[in-house]
């Protein structure tokens, strides 16, 4: 044990926390290389790329351990339920209050600073291994473990969560993809016969050369859609991305 300790403490720094919640995967496209004339050479060294930033995250389910804490008691369970979809101060949204400080820092794609943080990302302290700031597409996906609305009400966590980004999955807002559910896959042994069904994984993009995407932005993804494959609780999404062409 005491190995293992000193092998996390050497490669890792001494901060008590990962200095964020994901793991940037930056993804290269090689641009078409310009027409040759004919007995005439291209030059590959002048041939430009473009790229975009993929952000997977999953965040943190902590209803299930309240539900522990206040055992059968339906009207404990129902409030619990309540202050996760609605509710502001809960390990949720703090979740996804750090996850967009993080990447702001990273890679400088909002608009403005998140008025709803509850910590300033002027405070922040940059870990130093942080992206510059670009004006590459990002892309963020996974599990989130919150639903889009709640009747014709808009959840708290997802308003936080979409907040300077394009939804892929809301037509709405310029998406290419429509909302469907994600959790719980028939085939899941624990859930599969529930008769209740959730988008829980979801998908958003920003815009090339744009700090503020709008609708209208041209966008990386073309279109999205949701694939039951066998294997897991939730569904598998799939984004199919071209390569970003400027605004203009």
């Amino acid at each position: 044990i005491e190995a293992y300790k000193n092998w996390w403490k050497q490669d890792f720094p001494p901060e008590r926390f990962f200095p964020r919640t994901y793991i940037n995967l930056k993804i290269n496209f090689p641009s078409s290389a310009p027409s040759a004339k004919p007995n005439e050479c291209v030059d590959d060294t002048k041939t430009k790329t473009s790229s975009f930033h993929l952000v997977p995250f999953h965040a943190l389910q902590h209803v299930e351990k309240e539900f522990r804490n206040v055992g059968n008691n339906p009207l404990m369970r129902l409030w619990i339920k309540l202050k996760f979809v609605f509710g502001r101060d809960n390990p949720l949204v703090h979740q996804l209050q750090r996850l967009k400080i993080s990447m702001e820092n990273d890679f400088n794609c909002f608009s403005s600073s998140n008025d709803d943080a509850s910590i300033n990302r002027k405070n922040e302290k940059c870990s130093g291994d942080g992206v510059a700031s670009t004006i590459d597409p990002v892309l963020l996906v996974g599990d989130f473990n919150l639903v889009h609305k709640i009747g014709p009400f808009t959840t708290y966590p997802y308003s936080i969560l979409s907040k300077d980004l394009l939804d892929v999955f809301e037509p709405t807002s310029g998406g290419p993809g429509t909302r469907e559910s994600t959790w719980p896959m028939p085939s899941d042994p624990e859930f599969g016969t529930s008769t209740l069904s959730y988008q829980f994984d979801h998908a958003f993009v920003t815009s090339y050369k744009t700090k503020s995407p709008t609708p209208s932005a041209k966008c990386c993804c073309d279109q999205a859609f949701v694939l039951p494959l066998k294997g897991s609780d939730h569904a598998s999404i799939v984004i199919d991305l071209r390569e970003p062409q400027q605004n203009g």
